[in-house]
């Protein structure tokens, strides 16, 4: 049995590859049946030919699919059953094929735990920074907000006022960041021989929970200092 890439390789349709004996490495047989190519190793690599050959006299591992239905544990005892049945010298032992393919992406998955916990860390050293310039901007401008709501300003306007600045601060870090994150992912991404495209809508998604990330920091802060009596603020004056 081979895939389209090794008839292609031949010099074949699949249509005439079938019934083509064949002499790969010393092992000799005619191919019987042409399927798709399929990737049978990680998608870092491009899908390669392949040519299968029937074990008659000896085989290492069977491949079988269990019924989704069926407890596994009653599953791989129906197996072992069987398997003892046919080779009762060797000891029966067994794994799944996704854990094996879990382990073609070992690297990606330790990354991506690295990156997760690297961005919270980042994320929460952010908001301190960010909850503190914002309370430390309200302290200086108590008497402004006072004089403000004195004024008429409502609690809307003034918390729109303290918060402008740092939206601008936040929005102008996301032109920086969303380039390199773009140029980042494409880099990364480059790993692998089939991966998705970029589309622009996630970056839109990640700034726009940035924003409402530092938006509600902020307001901790903002709308505090926007419902305070302006008695208090005035007091000393």
């Amino acid at each position: 049995m081979i895939n389209t890439l090794a008839a292609s390789a031949m010099g074949f349709t699949p249509q005439q590859a079938v019934g083509k004996k064949i002499n790969l490495n010393g092992r000799k047989g005619s191919i019987k049946q042409v399927v798709a190519s399929f990737n049978f190793a990680s998608l870092h690599n491009e899908i390669k030919p392949i040519v299968l050959f029937p074990e008659y006299y000896y085989f290492g591992n069977i491949f079988i699919r269990l019924n989704p239905n069926t407890p596994i544990q009653d599953a791989i005892a129906q197996v072992k059953s069987v398997v003892k049945d046919i080779d009762a010298k060797n000891q029966f032992e067994y794994h799944f094929l996704n854990d094996d393919y879990s382990k073609l992406y070992l690297k990606d998955q330790q990354t991506t735990k690295v990156m997760q916990l690297f961005s919270i860390i980042t994320i929460a050293i952010a908001c301190m920074g960010l909850f503190a310039l914002s309370a430390y901007a309200v302290q200086q401008r108590v008497k402004e907000i006072g004089i403000r709501k004195v004024l008429g300003a409502s609690v809307f306007k003034i918390v729109k006022i303290l918060s402008l600045d740092f939206i601008i601060l936040v929005c102008s870090a996301l032109l920086i960041a969303i380039p390199l994150g773009w140029y980042a992912m494409h880099r990364w991404m480059d790993n692998f021989a089939y991966h998705i495209t970029l589309d622009w809508w996630i970056f839109i998604i990640a700034g726009s929970s940035a924003l409402l990330v530092s938006f509600i920091t902020i307001s901790f802060q903002t709308v505090k200092a926007a419902v305070t009596n302006p008695i208090d603020s005035l007091r000393d004056e």
